[in-house]
């Protein structure tokens, strides 16, 4: 395993290793969220603490009633000829077997470190949907843009009427005409073709001639595309849900 879960007894916590070199469970420690993106793609990197499981020896002596206790049992027991001594031993012993013989086994990853991983597979998922969908909205390179237009009041004037005096409209208020003009609010940008011409020599005949390719920069252009709608297609929908919430249109 690449990655170690040790639990920390006296904080009550877990520290994480990797190759007996401490990593930080601090966002700002490139090797901690270095830890996080492995652990996104792949939990089986990592092994969870370790677990140290009593013997059956060490659990019957935890468990033993206290010698004070057995003295008085074995007291009782010859006065009133019971067996509670014995009964109390033999429960013991049944309760944790010799089969039971301790040792040390790998426990589960703690909650903490799942749910920070968590997290992060999230961040990094609204992250990349982001990025995919701002790739989406920029202009297809073999479609060009075409011109958008706009108009726009850039002045106003009184008009006046054939007496040459400012014309009074119905509601008493002399009538303005506004100036528009229209302006460019996007250029035009043109298709790139979707070929170009290269020429080729032949090596044996070195002869050049001129042939039609891909023009490698809507090849390009139009994969990065594919990859955009590819990671929007696999967000899941909580996700693109959260962003529409975030980024309103």
């Amino acid at each position: 395993m690449a990655y170690k879960i040790i639990k920390n007894d006296e904080e009550g916590d877990y520290d994480i290793f990797k190759d007996n070199v401490y990593i930080p469970m601090d966002v700002q420690n490139i090797d901690y969220i270095q830890f996080l993106d492995d652990l996104s793609e792949e939990l089986d990197t990592v092994e969870g603490p370790d677990i140290q499981e009593l013997s059956y020896v060490e659990l019957r002596r935890k468990s033993y009633p206290s010698l004070e206790d057995q003295n008085d049992m074995m007291y009782w027991d010859s006065v009133n000829g019971t067996t509670t001594f014995k009964d109390a031993i033999q429960a013991v012993k049944d309760a944790h077997p010799t089969t039971i013989t301790g040792g040390t086994t790998v426990g589960d990853i703690p909650s903490v470190i799942t749910d920070a991983i968590e997290d992060h597979k999230i961040q990094k998922q609204r992250t990349k949907y982001a990025k995919a969908v701002e790739r989406l909205s920029q202009y297809r390179l073999a479609d060009g843009l075409e011109e958008l237009t706009e108009e726009v009041v850039i002045d106003t004037l009184f008009v006046l009427g054939d007496n040459g005096h400012p014309l009074i409209g119905e509601d008493g208020e002399q009538v303005i005409e506004e100036v528009n003009e229209t302006v460019i609010i996007q250029s035009a940008i043109p298709a790139l073709p979707s070929t170009i011409s290269v020429k080729v020599s032949d090596p044996e005949t070195r002869e050049v001639t001129t042939e039609n390719v891909a023009n490698p920069l809507v090849v390009e252009d139009d994969l990065a595309r594919a990859d955009a709608q590819a990671v929007i297609d696999a967000t899941p929908e909580e996700i693109i849900t959260a962003y529409n919430e975030e980024n309103p249109q």
